[in-house]
């Protein structure tokens, strides 16, 4: 029993450790390790309140105590982030927040219909391939946690933001073989949008050359990374070889070269479902 004892006194002692305790408001809002996790804290809730005109309450200036505490009692930066919500006083209330790269676009009470959605604008350029992966370009968060009753938004209005357009230019790469018809029907656009766009299209296409194809981009957009597995050529190289019998610059075939394979592991990448990178 003694030993047992022992062995329970040194796993307490092993997940001690020291915090700092936060007292905010007249209140202990929590521990953390470090007095920069408090202001990560602040930017949260601050990039929370947008929409408000946002009442701080009297004491602002947090006062921190060295504790010893059990690890499992530090506290998260959004928990904290939720604790200086809380003690503004203002009407708040349990939301998912949506995050895009950073930037708060409001809260949703029902976020399902926002997660099917972002689903659904992946699945889109989901092939089933098993070596593929499928994410946004943009850090996409939908975060749960307190926030301001005026930050709420509708599902639908948030689904809108999604799905809309920003300023930004499209350009495809022209490749071999590519006319401006032919662009036209690759891309889906109309070609005389893709005309009034390039005006020298038809005097001036070479490979390699930007095509604009488009002066505004999805909000969100998608990249589709897949390994691909292929053979490609290997060209055969000549060799020169002197001989004094032969006048200088005579040339003759002393045996026929042969392309090489070779097996080419590619990471892929697609945005929005055009080739942007191969490595």
């Amino acid at each position: 029993v003694s030993f047992i004892l022992f062995l329970n006194l040194i796993h307490q002692s092993l997940n001690l450790q020291f915090a700092l305790e936060v007292e905010y408001n007249d209140k202990i809002i929590g521990y953390i390790a470090k007095e920069s996790d408090f202001d990560e804290s602040e930017k949260i809730m601050q990039s929370r309140i947008v929409y408000e005109e946002y009442q701080p309450p009297l004491d602002t200036v947090p006062k921190y105590t060295l504790k010893i505490i059990d690890g499992k009692d530090l506290s998260s930066i959004n928990e904290i982030a939720d604790e200086l919500i809380a003690a503004s006083g203002n009407e708040i209330t349990e939301a998912s927040g949506l995050y895009v790269d950073g930037v708060f676009y409001g809260a949703v009470e029902n976020a399902a219909p926002v997660r099917d959605l972002l689903d659904d604008m992946l699945d889109e350029f989901r092939t089933g391939n098993e070596n593929e992966r499928v994410d946004f370009v943009q850090d996409v968060q939908l975060s749960e946690g307190l926030y301001l009753l005026s930050s709420l938004v509708e599902p639908e209005e948030m689904e809108e933001v999604l799905t809309s357009e920003v300023a930004g230019e499209k350009i495809y790469i022209v490749e071999a073989g590519d006319a401006p018809t032919l662009i036209s029907q690759k891309m889906d656009i109309p070609y005389s949008q893709l005309k009034a766009l390039n005006p020298d299209i038809e005097e001036r296409l070479l490979i390699g050359q930007e095509v604009l194809i488009s002066n505004r981009v999805n909000f969100l957009t998608v990249k589709r990374t897949v390994t691909e597995v292929y053979e490609e050529d290997v060209p055969f190289g000549t060799e020169e070889v002197i001989d004094a019998n032969y006048a200088k610059g005579y040339q003759a075939v002393r045996s026929s070269g042969v392309l090489g394979k070779r097996l080419v592991t590619a990471d892929v990448v697609y945005i929005n479902g055009m080739e942007e990178d191969r490595e």
